[in-house]
């Protein structure tokens, strides 16, 4: 076999199959699902999460998507969560903000890693307890990406944050450094609004130290262009 293992050749149109069956088929999904296909596509995710990249991420992501972000029922999050889906997940948007700078195809995978994450996030708050441990990630990626569709939904997976785990989630997202990034979003077209809310909930519990942090953030010489 080559770097990647043994059959990568045979992993990508599988899970490709799968992606392809479960997209907009409740019943299809179902019996993927029934059958194993998440903790299955975990275990490619966990295997390749090692080497930065793993096998068909494109492939994976989309089956993925498919399964657990239509699943309205929770169980294929809570399977993700089993399986080690979450923490891979994770891992690997890591990786590719960090390598977003420079390569347009880990802007693309930031973005869907996202826009899986953002559904499971909503959907578990198991999911989103995991998440917030993981929060560095996410204010890295609104300090770093710059793709309006990825910012957006970043913000809305802080925003499950705040609404699933409240004083928690405030207290982690000031810790973490994430004022700074909310503020910077104030000014960005389309992304002001959905900004400027996710300061007014974070300060929304009045504590001391996020209205301190924000009033050194929101001086005159910052907000001037």
């Amino acid at each position: 076999g080559d770097e990647w293992g043994p059959g990568p050749q045979r992993i990508a149109p599988a899970v490709e199959a799968i992606a392809m069956l479960a997209r907009n088929n409740p019943k299809n999904r179902a019996a993927a699902i029934q059958a194993g296909a998440v903790p299955a596509l975990c275990s490619v995710l966990q295997v390749g999460a090692q080497r930065r990249v793993p096998i068909a991420l494109d492939d994976v992501l989309r089956a993925l998507y498919a399964l657990a972000a239509a699943d309205a029922s929770g169980h294929s999050a809570a399977e993700l969560f089993a399986s080690g889906g979450i923490h891979s997940l994770v891992r690997l948007l890591g990786a590719v903000v960090e390598g977003s700078e420079e390569s347009d195809k880990c802007r693309v995978w930031a973005r869907e890693l996202v826009e899986l994450l953002y559904p499971l996030a909503a959907r578990s708050r198991i999911v989103a307890a995991l998440l917030l441990q993981e929060l560095p990630v996410f204010v890295r990626l609104l300090c770093t990406l710059g793709d309006p569709l990825t910012l957006s939904l970043g913000l809305d997976v802080l925003e499950e944050l705040l609404q699933a785990l409240g004083s928690r989630a405030r207290a982690a997202i000031v810790a973490e450094g994430g004022l700074a990034p909310l503020v910077r979003l104030l000014h960005m077209g389309g992304l002001g609004s959905k900004a400027a809310l996710l300061l007014a909930a974070v300060a929304g519990g009045s504590a001391p130290a996020p209205l301190r942090a924000l009033r050194a953030l929101l001086q005159p010489a910052d907000l001037a262009d």
